[in-house]
């Protein structure tokens, strides 16, 4: 087989391993699954021995290579918080898998207050509060402009700057905004 194939065939059983831990986390499964992982951990080892005269191969080979890294942190975080009881296996885990530390903040950069823009923030920070289990009926996208409305001038006077990021993030359960001068 080539480079192209053995990745998508390990792509296949990264994603099934995936699988397999999503349903672990939920406590559907008894056990993690060691035997797939330790199959993929094996089939890294020995590919990675391999250097491909193509730069093609070696770029798909490293960026397939790199996402099931990304993977095995964030199943090894999970692991370390159930053995340290920091984490409930079961359907109470469905928040807590969706942002145990592996996917980035929204964000958007505002020159100036846009409602479109704004709106599109709105929209990100009332579907992060919403997967936390917050409530969002007191949160009117009006309250929401006005407050932006009046941090970017403030910000940018403060910190001397000419745009504003705003990121909608997770702290301890809860979603946030968060303001950063660029």
């Amino acid at each position: 087989m080539g480079v192209k194939e053995d990745m998508e065939q390990f792509k296949e059983k990264m994603e099934a391993l995936k699988k397999a831990y999503d349903q672990y986390f939920l406590g559907n499964t008894r056990f993690p699954p060691t035997k797939l992982r330790d199959e993929l951990e094996r089939f890294v080892r020995t590919y990675s021995l391999r250097k491909s005269p193509k730069s093609v191969d070696n770029f798909i080979i490293n960026s397939t290579f790199a996402t099931y890294s990304t993977y095995r942190n964030y199943w090894d975080k999970i692991m370390t918080m159930i053995e340290n009881g920091e984490f409930k296996r079961g359907e109470e885990a469905r928040p807590q898998l969706a942002f145990a530390g592996v996917r980035k903040p929204s964000t958007l950069i505002l020159d100036a207050p846009e409602p479109g823009k704004i709106k599109q923030l709105y929209d990100m920070y009332i579907n992060a509060k919403k997967k936390c289990g917050e409530d969002t009926s007191k949160l009117t996208f009006e309250k929401v402009f006005a407050s932006i409305k009046s941090q970017i001038p403030q910000l940018k006077s403060k910190f001397n700057c000419h745009r504003v990021e705003f990121k909608v993030v997770i702290e301890d359960g809860k979603a946030k905004l968060k303001a950063v001068p660029k």
